[in-house]
């Protein structure tokens, strides 16, 4: 097996059929197509389709398009800390990531992240088959838990107390961090976890703002 690389041209899917939420950020809708951005760059997949992207942008879009997944799968079954189950992330990660089309072999210089992913991206999705070569080792999880818990059982357990702060000003005159600042403990660890961060309930209000600046 090559030696992994950032590199790597990985297929991946988009799992995210008969779905109608529209994106809160950028008001698109998932039954059209699932969108990240890396660096400013937005990659997008339509429902049941696979594209070809390079390691480091395809675990970026693994990573959000499993969250959402298995958020609709809490709200559906009633379960909770799905996004951090030791069974069911790997599960959903699989059927995102779903094999490797190419590995880097270093013979030719690596691109580089941010400023080329526009040219990655015209790159490796013109309109041709993708193939399966084999399994990706690793995807990225984040931290496995055997059992999560809910952001309401995770405030109960370490007693964060809610004490948004009152700033006299218009919404759309606030910075980012002064929107965030107004917002209780909950509804920040309920950014976090959307934005995919990790929470254990011990994180200050001032980490959880500080976890959702750096992926904004």
């Amino acid at each position: 097996m090559p030696k992994e690389s950032k590199e790597d041209i990985l297929i991946v899917r988009n799992i995210d059929l008969e779905c109608d939420v529209v994106d809160t950020d950028y008001g698109y809708s998932h039954a059209e197509y699932f969108m990240v951005k890396y660096d400013g760059t937005p990659f997008r997949i339509k429902p049941g389709e696979t594209r070809k992207l390079p390691r480091y942008v395809a675990e970026h879009y693994a990573k959000h398009l499993s969250n959402h997944v298995l958020l609709k799968m809490e709200e559906s079954t009633g379960r909770k800390g799905l996004m951090t189950n030791i069974v069911e992330r790997p599960k959903v990660l699989s059927q995102i990531i779903v094999g490797v089309d190419s590995y880097y072999l270093g013979d030719e210089p690596e691109l580089g992240e941010g400023a080329k992913a526009a040219a990655l991206e015209q790159k490796y999705n013109k309109e041709e088959p993708a193939m399966d070569l084999g399994q990706v080792a690793n995807p990225m999880m984040g931290n496995l838990t055997e059992e999560g818990k809910s952001i309401d059982d995770i405030i109960k357990q370490t007693g964060q107390e809610d004490k948004p702060e009152a700033i006299d000003k218009p919404e759309k005159d606030m910075t980012l961090r002064e929107k965030l600042s107004v917002k209780t403990n909950k509804e920040l660890m309920i950014e976090c976890d959307r934005l995919g961060e990790t929470i254990t309930g011990r994180e200050t209000k001032e980490q959880l703002i500080a976890k959702i600046e750096k992926m904004a």
